[in-house]
């Protein structure tokens, strides 16, 4: 699949919406979207995405500059691996519990089609632009991550709580008793992230 210029989440410079593109939001998405399965799970995550999502940026582009076109994916795809088993060490020294629970999708991370696009689209820039780019990226992220955590523990749980995994403690009960359990599940990440593909994908057909 090509990834060059097929980043959606790029909020204020998005790719055109076609087949390719979509696909690539839906792979970008996809391991987080199980993490999103409450507002507070989801900041922790989007903090050490952020972190990777900058460390890589960084890698990459001495990647690019200093190694043999050639080898770039190998040394490329090591360097995500690498960078997402670092970031997985810091969610386990800093949030122990989030980390017995959703650390694996840390390191999926490498696997997730971002940071290949992001490899993809800063090939020709400086250092400076594929950072903006990166950052700008990482907004577009955020936002459908927050989406998908706002609804699926909203909705799923009828709640919203915080102290589970960080020192804040926060519980509001909106309407618990009629909550729609099942997008509490891991089911629920698959039908609100094939929720917002549609959207964009109408977006795209009706532009």
């Amino acid at each position: 699949m090509e990834l060059k210029n097929q980043n959606l989440l790029n909020v204020f410079k998005p790719s055109e919406v076609n087949s390719q593109s979509i696909s690539g939001i839906t792979l970008a998405l996809l391991p987080a979207a199980f993490v999103a399965r409450t507002i507070e799970s989801a900041l922790i995550f989007l903090l050490l995405a952020l972190i990777y999502f900058i460390l890589t940026t960084i890698t990459i582009k001495g990647v690019q500059t200093y190694l043999p076109k050639k080898g770039n994916f190998l040394f490329a795809t090591l360097s995500f691996v690498t960078v997402a088993v670092f970031v997985s060490l810091l969610s386990n020294v800093f949030f122990v519990t989030f980390a017995s629970e959703y650390n694996h999708y840390v390191v999926l991370l490498s696997v997730s089609a971002l940071p290949y696009m992001l490899e993809a689209d800063n090939e020709d820039k400086g250092i400076n632009q594929s950072m903006l780019n990166t950052l700008q990226s990482f907004i577009g992220f955020a936002i459908v991550m927050l989406l998908i955590a706002i609804f699926r523990e909203v909705v799923g749980t009828g709640m919203i709580t915080f102290g589970k995994f960080s020192d804040i403690n926060y519980q509001i009960d909106l309407f618990s008793k009629y909550a729609l359990t099942v997008f509490a599940e891991p089911l629920g990440s698959f039908v609100v992230l094939g929720f917002i593909t549609a959207l964009v994908k109408g977006k795209g057909e009706f532009a």
